[in-house]
């Protein structure tokens, strides 16, 4: 059974730490993003916006829970830059609440060891020091980076993503029919990359 899409902004800010807890995988999200680390303040928005120390973090993500979902509990940190602020100790402690662990990163800065799955998603000329990682995502087109300059990078999988539009009016945040179109072709003439849709996007979710 389908769990209804949740959605719950804690706090932002610009090198914030975004924690993405997943109810049956690409079904349903809480989206929470904080910073973990107790001394840092954050420009919080939202309901439930502020700061966390990691247990407290964790505390609210099982609260905030379906109850009785089926399916193990899936936390996607992510950001602005996760790695900034992104520990171990923080990884080790949603594992041992029973999260699987996942996190995605533009690659620039190393990452903890113990999480479950990977995504680089590298932007622009930034300087990528991850080598290997479960997913490899590239929001296309992108002026200077192509996805030739990434092959070095290995991964178990491939992802194109159509870059959105970003502006001061209603389509803002919405998917560029160019874009798609190009990431389309992009993907049938290099089979190994596949589409990535941001579904939210699509049908108009914030």
């Amino acid at each position: 059974m389908a769990v209804p899409l949740y959605s719950y902004v804690l706090a932002n800010a610009t090198y914030g730490t975004a924690v993405k807890v997943v109810a049956q995988r690409h079904c349903a999200s809480f989206v929470i993003p904080t910073l973990p680390a107790l001394t840092v303040k954050t420009a919080g928005f939202g309901e439930n916006g502020g700061v966390y120390s990691p247990s407290a973090l964790l505390e609210l993500a099982l609260k905030l829970w379906p109850a009785g979902s089926d399916g193990m509990p899936y936390v996607v940190f992510t950001g602005g830059e996760p790695a900034l602020q992104l520990t171990d100790s923080l990884v080790a402690a949603f594992k041992e609440a029973g999260f699987e662990t996942a996190v995605e990163s533009n690659g620039t800065l190393p990452l903890p060891k113990n999480l479950d799955w990977v995504c680089i998603s590298p932007k622009g000329k930034s300087d990528v020091i991850i080598k290997q990682c479960d997913e490899l995502k590239l929001v296309f087109p992108q002026d200077d980076l192509q996805p030739e300059q990434v092959n070095h990078i290995s991964a178990s999988h491939y992802f194109i993503s159509p870059m959105a539009y970003y502006g001061e009016n209603e389509s803002s945040g919405m998917i560029v029919r160019e874009n798609m179109q190009a990431a389309t072709q992009y993907c049938l003439k290099h089979p190994k990359w596949r589409m990535s849709l941001q579904t939210h996007k699509l049908l108009g979710i914030d």
